[in-house]
């Protein structure tokens, strides 16, 4: 067995037990449940902290049903986008700390990547934390509008038009960026956050994950000043979209290959 895969394996087995141990520190109730704090039963206040769990059911193949407490999607899904930056971060750092000088016939370069492995383990963590954290916006956002009163429609203005969206058809008629203008301010009686950082967070945001999900090929150039300078310009930075919980990260853009519409080298 090769020096590098050695130092991998003890790279994994150290990150995994670091998890396990994480796991073991999760407070109660776990955040990405769906929980509800009681205070009081029967108009006595409760003496300790007691907690209501919606349960879903599902039946199984062997017809018995099978229950289980309900996650909150925008919870779920952002708690284990930051899990993945965090983790895509540290190996990005391994990475960087591990870059080895490039062989004499290398012209194109002063140093290389030591481990691709890790660096594609990084790469893939990043870009799932962006997902996530996008999808937990859009979840959010879709609660937002189950939450209206029956009956409540949403004022949209299209240039010189004004339209009147039934609540029914919010998820399916409003963009993204139209239920968190109109609609978040009804349900959380605050402001819309447009023209403001968060907004600015959330384009940004929405933006990576149209670079990941919709992935091109990249025009080639042999600029590499062009394609550093690009490239340093695509900072990561995730955002919820209740502006609350924000997650960045700076500096994600150096193993980044989601840098449209930046060239690549030949």
């Amino acid at each position: 067995m090769g020096k590098g895969k050695r130092s991998r394996e003890a790279r994994e087995r150290a990150r995994q037990e670091e998890a396990e141990a994480a796991k073991n520190e999760r407070p109660f109730p776990d955040p990405r449940l769906w929980t509800t704090e009681v205070k009081a039963i029967g108009g006595e206040r409760v003496s300790e902290p007691t907690f209501i769990f919606p349960v879903d059911r599902l039946r199984l193949d062997d017809g018995r049903v099978l229950a289980f407490h309900a996650p909150t999607m925008p919870g779920l899904y952002l708690l284990t986008a930051k899990e993945f930056l965090v983790e895509g971060e540290h190996e990005r750092q391994a990475v960087l700390a591990s870059i080895r000088d490039a062989a004499e016939l290398e012209e194109w370069a002063d140093v290389n990547v030591s481990d691709d492995s890790l660096a594609l383990d990084a790469l893939g963590k990043i870009f799932s934390a962006v997902i996530l954290s996008a999808a937990a916006v859009e979840a959010y956002a879709n609660e937002a509008v189950d939450r209206l009163a029956d009956g409540a429609s949403i004022e949209r203005r299209r240039g010189k038009e004004t339209q009147q969206i039934p609540k029914e058809e919010a998820i399916r008629r409003l963009g993204l960026d139209e239920k968190l203008h109109l609609v978040l301010p009804i349900v959380t009686g605050v402001g819309s956050i447009k023209g403001k950082g968060p907004w600015e967070a959330f384009v940004r945001l929405n933006e990576l994950r149209g670079e990941v999900v919709h992935y091109k090929p990249r025009v080639t150039t042999h600029d590499l000043d062009r394609l550093t300078a690009c490239r340093k310009r695509r900072g990561v930075r995730l955002a919820h979209a209740s502006a609350t919980e924000r997650l960045r990260s700076s500096s994600a853009e150096d193993l980044s290959l989601a840098a449209a519409p930046c060239g690549r080298r030949t």
